[in-house]
């Protein structure tokens, strides 16, 4: 049985999963997010991939905040021609690259900034 609970977002309030986990996989959730929140998916796609991990994290923090791009997730871009966007990112970020060899050092200071900056939120 699925447990349905109410939920507020913002000032509208709605039925939701008590547990994600009754609806979805979520390491399938979290593998395909890396590839629409990546800086070489469509504007469109990727605008969409950062207004619901907005969205999710009023709901399930936790997992919205592994929700990243596959760059930050591996150190650099996977794809045979990345955008370099990692490398930006570390420089921008203000932490070495020691630092950012870590995965909870780099999705924290990561989701700090976007959820500082998200235009969802109001912020930029």
């Amino acid at each position: 049985m699925v447990n349905v609970k109410d939920v507020k977002l913002g000032k509208a309030e709605r039925k939701s999963f008590g547990k994600i986990e009754d609806v979805i996989n979520m390491q399938n959730l979290i593998d395909s997010w890396r590839k629409r929140l990546c800086f070489q998916a469509s504007p469109e796609t990727r605008s969409y991939a950062e207004d619901f991990k907005v969205v999710l994290h009023e709901v399930f923090p936790e997992l919205a905040d592994v929700l990243q791009c596959n760059c930050l997730y591996r150190c650099g871009c996977p794809e045979m021609s990345g955008c370099g966007y990692f490398k930006k990112w570390v420089k921008e970020s203000g932490i070495s690259m020691d630092e950012a060899m870590d995965i909870q050092t780099r999705y924290d200071v990561f989701n700090s900034l976007f959820y500082a900056n998200h235009p969802f939120l109001g912020k930029a």
